[in-house]
């Protein structure tokens, strides 16, 4: 998965399920990428426009890789479909 904006790595997650969850800050807005598997980046990391972040999880059972992708202005969710490319 990559940034889709320059910014800052503000926090990554490690969930119950041994997934992770990368945060990064754009200014006034801030992208989650969720449901990954590895994650190539640290807390702190500034990071540019389409730099990998990591590697999305893949479910053995199911075959299917599956990104859950918000993005935040302030404490309001946006949908995303304008930041991510084509």
């Amino acid at each position: 998965m990559k940034s889709i904006f320059n910014g800052k790595v503000l926090v990554i997650q490690l969930h119950s399920d041994g997934r992770k969850s990368v945060l990064v800050q754009h200014g006034d807005y801030i992208s989650a990428y969720n449901k990954l598997k590895e994650v190539y980046v640290k807390k702190g990391d500034v990071v540019k426009t389409g730099e990998i972040l990591g590697k999305v999880f893949t479910d053995k059972v199911t075959g299917k890789t599956q990104l859950s992708f918000m993005l935040y202005k302030n404490r309001n969710r946006l949908n995303p479909a304008q930041w991510i490319r084509s």
